[in-house]
């Protein structure tokens, strides 16, 4: 994931002391690897979105915090793509749920449909990074 990581910058969020912020490591590429390095018992915690958790979770997995919900990735246009196919493409976007050939991007993605989003479901996102080096 990209620096600073979602994940990293709520543990900085959840404990601002680094004294006593818990051993962080990060040796997986990618979710489902992180999920398979809490299943085989090499690590002793883990932070995951909660679909993916509920998708991929074992049961003896325990949920120690849960935090606020935050919207998905968003998918912009330039405006300078023409009006009809930025048009084309967000319909198709929001109507990919309808398409079973496309079943497993979605599950990669982590996302069972696209939903219309606005700035809005975005608003206040930003004031997580002001601890990072570089954010005000």
């Amino acid at each position: 994931m990209p620096a600073p990581s979602l994940g990293y910058a709520l543990l900085a969020e959840i404990f601002p002391d680094p004294v006593q912020q818990p051993e962080i490591k990060s040796n997986s590429t990618s979710w489902r690897d992180a999920m398979d390095i809490l299943n085989s018992g090499e690590a002793d915690a883990m932070i995951f979105p909660t679909w993916m958790l509920e998708t991929f979770g074992n049961p003896s997995h325990i949920t120690v915090f849960t935090s606020r919900e935050f919207a998905g990735p968003a998918i912009l246009a330039s405006p300078n793509v023409p009006e009809d196919v930025r048009n084309k493409v967000r319909d198709a976007l929001l109507n990919v749920e309808g398409a079973p050939e496309l079943a497993e991007l979605l599950l990669e993605l982590g996302v069972t449909k696209f939903v219309p989003a606005s700035a809005e479901d975005y608003d206040g996102d930003q004031k997580m990074l002001s601890g990072f080096y570089g954010y005000k």
